[in-house]
């Protein structure tokens, strides 16, 4: 019985600790963000953040592996500490397979304002991490898909 009710706290403790919404919504915080992440306004983004800090995501092993390449894009919301404060997952290929490595990456970027943003404007705008290798299976095809989608100087590598 105690080991029945040790096993139903712990799950029930570790569902709680990953019932936090990370992709909350920018909109439904209180910080009042400047979107940028339309096309025709990414360019504005140089002109409030910098990239202090940016870490590479790492390759996924069963991507390697299996020989394939893609992308993630993410709408982002840089907060007034140069902190990526929210994440959505716009658009990825192969569906899933690089999603959270770029998530782990991005959140650990460090954005510094420029001088023209000494009210340190929060910004919202989009990143797409690539993920691409030469010699695989899908290496047409994710760069078409990829370079069409990709229209962030900000966010491209790997």
């Amino acid at each position: 019985m105690k080991k029945l009710l040790i096993l139903t706290v712990s799950i029930f403790t570790v569902s709680a600790c990953h019932s936090i919404d990370a992709t909350q919504s920018a909109a439904n915080s209180n910080i009042q963000y400047l979107d940028l992440s339309e096309p025709a306004k990414k360019s504005l983004f140089e002109n409030y953040w910098q990239v202090k800090y940016r870490k590479e995501p790492r390759y996924p092993r069963a991507a390697a592996l299996n020989g394939i390449s893609g992308c993630t894009e993410l709408a982002v919301g840089i907060n007034t500490e140069g902190k990526v404060s929210h994440y959505k997952v716009i658009k990825s290929y192969p569906a899933g397979v690089f999603d959270q490595n770029a998530i782990e990456a991005i959140l650990a970027w460090r954005y510094t304002p420029t001088a023209t943003n000494q009210n340190l404007q929060p910004v919202l705008t989009t990143l797409q991490l690539d993920f691409m290798v030469s010699d695989v299976k899908n290496s047409a095809e994710a760069t078409a898909i990829c370079t069409k989608t990709n229209t962030s100087a900000v966010g491209s590598g790997v």
